[in-house]
Parts: structure tokens; sequence; C-alpha cells
């Protein structure tokens, strides 16, 4: 019989099991002394995250908003920064009365210029996409409810920083809501672009949630 030909590169499964721990690797560098003295918001959101969640899953539904951009997104904001003309006439200091607690955490931050719960159902994606934003704004997300296989390189509870400036996207292939609270933090220092690598494993470069 004839024999195959040597193998001269990587398999496929060994080019995708390096990219999940490349990935892996690339998640957990974004939550080292460095960033955290950087971006000292990470330590206050990760503290409080337990009843951050509490009060975002005690929310009445029918206080949700759609995106405008996507109808299968919903939103409960809590300030809106940019996203002010799409959400015309939203009571935002009843918002913040519904969740006084995480009122008090973004408080405590300082420099928030947008955030809201952002709520994904299943099946469904956002489209790649990019944000303009100035070069001294961050964007964080706190998981508060992911997917069980999000969560193999995102534990709930975490906050996460990304850069929208660059192209990004976002889906839930699983069977269960994701929850998130999302952020801009306005810093005091131009934010690197790009700084954190791919959001998930198997994301090409510059690519985000």
């Amino acid at each position: 019989p004839r024999r195959p030909e040597p193998r001269t590169g990587p398999s496929r499964s060994e080019i995708l099991r390096a990219r999940y721990f490349n990935g892996l690797l690339s998640c957990r560098a974004m939550h080292d002394e460095a960033t955290r003295r950087a971006y000292p918001f990470l330590d206050r959101l990760e503290a409080h995250a337990g009843e951050i969640r509490e009060e975002a899953l005690g929310l009445d539904p029918a206080l949700w908003v759609d995106m405008p951009e996507y109808p299968n997104l919903t939103l409960f904001v809590l300030n809106t920064g940019i996203w002010g003309d799409g959400y015309p006439g939203l009571d935002l200091e009843a918002n913040r009365a519904r969740c006084p607690r995480t009122a008090a955490v973004l408080d405590a931050i300082g420099g928030v210029e947008m955030v809201g719960f952002m709520c994904m159902p299943p099946g469904v994606t956002m489209r790649r996409h990019t944000d303009p934003r100035d070069d001294d704004l961050v964007r964080c997300h706190l998981g508060l409810v992911l997917p069980p296989n999000e969560q193999a390189w995102w534990p709930e509870g975490k906050a996460r920083l990304m850069d929208p400036r660059q192209p990004h996207w976002g889906r839930n292939d699983s069977e269960r809501r994701r929850l998130t609270l999302q952020l801009d933090v306005r810093m005091p220092f131009v934010v690197p672009e790009n700084a954190w690598g791919p959001w998930r494993p198997d994301d090409p470069p510059a690519s985000s949630v």
C-alpha cells in the first residue's frame, strides 16, 4: 500500500488547539497586574459582580429597549453617552434607581460615558463592525450570565477590556441568554490600539465582542 507522504506542517486540529490556548493566554493577559493598575475599575467591577448580576436579573423585561442597529439585542440603559440620539425619552434617573448598587459602583469609577446591561438571546449574531470613539475611551464588558462554552475562557464575574475602534462582532451560539454590563470609560491617557488580543480563542486578531 502507498505510504502517506510525511507531513511538513501542523494539522488542522493542531492549529485549532494552538489558537485555543493562545487565545486563553491573550484573555488572561488582559487581567495581569499592569493592566489592572492602568484600569483600576476592573477590580471594582469584579468585586461587585454578584450584586450587579442580581440587580440585572431582577429588572422588568418591559423596561429593556431594542438596539436600533441590532433589533435582536436589548439594553437596559443607565447612561446614554454616544447612544443618546438612538434612545430618546429614556428616564435614566428612574433606571438608575432600579439598580442602585450598580449605579453606586459606576459613580465610584468616574469617567463613565455610556453604560447599560446588554442581553443577547440564544442564536443571535452581531455583525462585524467598528465603533468610532475618542482615543481616550476604552470599552469594558462585565460577564454576568455567559454561555457555558464562553465560560471556558471568560468566567462569569470577570471584567474584560476591548478596543471598539477595531473590527468586532459577537454571537451567542448557546441555548441560554447572554447578559453583560457594557461601559465606555474615559481614561486620562490615549488607549493603545487593539492591545488585548482576540476576544474568543477562535477569533482572528482585531476581533472582539
